[in-house]
């Protein structure tokens, strides 16, 4: 990974979490093509959610078109929607059909 697409997703994490009131890390999935955002809240235990974002969005769109596409597309709601059951991935500037969805993962311990 370059130092452009750091500092996309570094900035991409600071709009996230102010938008979402969350903290943010992330995780390159390489398997999966996407960068992998988890969103937590301090009284929530664990993930409240989670994210994959195509790698080709990340490289091809400025953070500000990035984040202007997930607003259209809604991305607050598709998260609380599919929260702990399903994780939206977002590629080509929409989210991919529900039903392409990946399982959540499980926590270690679990």
């Amino acid at each position: 990974m370059q130092g452009g697409q750091n500092e996309k997703i570094k900035e991409l994490s600071e709009r996230l979490g102010k938008a979402s009131g969350c903290s943010l890390c992330h995780d390159w999935k390489i398997d999966f093509h996407c960068c992998r955002f988890y969103f937590k809240k301090a009284e929530h235990r664990g993930w409240q959610y989670i994210l994959d974002v195509f790698d080709g969005d990340i490289e091809e769109q400025s953070v500000d078109e990035l984040f202007d596409n997930l607003e259209a597309s809604q991305w607050l709601k598709a998260l609380q929607t599919h929260s702990g059951e399903r994780v939206p991935c977002f590629k080509d500037k929409q989210f991919v059909p529900a039903t392409k969805f990946r399982k959540w993962p499980k926590m270690v311990g679990e």
